[in-house]
């Protein structure tokens, strides 16, 4: 799956104090630190990923 592509049609959004833009390969590993935080998915529609989990 070439991630760039999926995420390139997103649309980006400019204000003087903001830049929002689509995510890049290099973001997917802060990504996942943002949502391995059970304090910050207490909030959103995912469940938390877990760093260790075993299967």
């Amino acid at each position: 799956m070439d991630v760039d592509k999926l995420f390139s049609e997103s649309p980006e959004f400019f204000t003087d104090r903001i830049h929002l833009r689509h995510f890049i390969l290099k973001d997917f590993s802060d990504y996942y630190e943002l949502a391995s935080d059970p304090d910050v998915t207490a909030y959103t529609m995912w469940n938390t990923h877990w760093k260790n989990r075993i299967y």
